[in-house]
């Protein structure tokens, strides 16, 4: 289409946020089901980068959701993106860009960390997020100009200053130099963090 979407009144964002939390709660509770039984786990570009079929359910899961109440939508995928070898092309049209199973190495351990990711860009712009962890039963959202919320309750970000005070995590298997200590790993992290 060669028109852009306006950011006010055309699409009804606190709707769209609704439907996005519906897709969220109905993967979650496929995901909440699956995370202590066996799972048949694929390779997807590294030993590190898993994919199960419950990441595929629940990608189709959200995507039959998102689609039924925004049909003229598009649809970002993390699965079906990496199936076809692609990451999807960026417009100006609302799209929705979902990690169905973010942090499918964790999920195949049985950890708790892992949630499903939905995100709505309108021009390019993020408008809308769900980030739902259904193990721990946390839901954020958020709704540009309405600040983030956990579980229903605002949230805002700490108040301390100071680099002493600041906490920092990072995921190092995606990117671990096998050459390096994990120690080694975590001083060069903390010095990037003074620079």
């Amino acid at each position: 289409m060669w028109w852009t979407y306006r950011m006010t009144g055309e699409l009804d964002l606190q709707q769209c946020l609704q439907v996005a939390t519906d897709a969220a709660s109905a993967a979650g509770a496929i995901i909440k089901k699956a995370i202590n039984s066996s799972k048949q786990v694929e390779q997807k570009s590294s030993h590190v980068d898993l994919v199960t079929a419950t990441d595929k359910q629940c990608e189709s899961i959200i995507r039959s959701i998102l689609e039924q109440h925004f049909p003229q939508h598009r649809f970002i995928g993390e699965e079906e993106a990496s199936e076809t070898g692609g990451q999807g092309d960026l417009t100006d049209e609302p799209t929705w860009m979902v990690d169905p199973l973010d942090g499918t190495t964790n999920f195949v351990h049985g950890y708790p960390f892992t949630c499903v990711s939905i995100g709505l860009t309108i021009n390019r712009m993020p408008v809308v997020g769900v980030v739902h962890n259904p193990i721990l039963d946390e839901m954020f959202t958020a709704v540009k100009g309405n600040g983030a919320h956990l579980n229903g309750q605002p949230i805002t970000v700490s108040n301390r200053q100071g680099r002493v005070q600041w906490f920092a995590v990072s995921y190092f298997l995606l990117y671990l130099d096998t050459r390096k200590t994990a120690a080694e790993h975590i001083v060069e992290l903390r010095q990037q963090c003074y620079l």
